[in-house]
């Protein structure tokens, strides 16, 4: 199940990056589709840590991101997308 998480909010992620590189970059925000491993939803102030590679290397190393109720959300981490390289989401829960 955690293994299934990581792949929806990975490919959720990508979702939210610009569709032009000269557009200001865009918040990083993943929607879960998918119920936590130890209950049925998640809950406010779940937490998970991501990560974020590129093919130059790692953008954002195990970031906290928190979810509000509908979102995780990190303050000040922005997705700047790139059409040159492929980037790897990976996300697991906190604590």
């Amino acid at each position: 199940m955690r293994t299934s998480l990581l792949v929806l909010l990975a490919g959720m992620a990508l979702g939210a990056g610009c569709s032009d590189d000269r557009e200001a970059p865009s918040s990083v925000r993943i929607s879960p589709t998918v119920s936590r491993v130890t209950g049925l939803y998640f809950d406010k102030e779940d937490r998970i840590g991501l990560t974020i590679s590129r093919t130059s290397g790692d953008y954002v190393t195990n970031r906290l991101m928190t979810y509000d109720g509908s979102v995780f959300t990190a303050s000040g981490l922005k997705w700047y997308e790139s059409t040159q390289e492929t980037s790897t989401l990976t996300a697991y829960l906190w604590g």
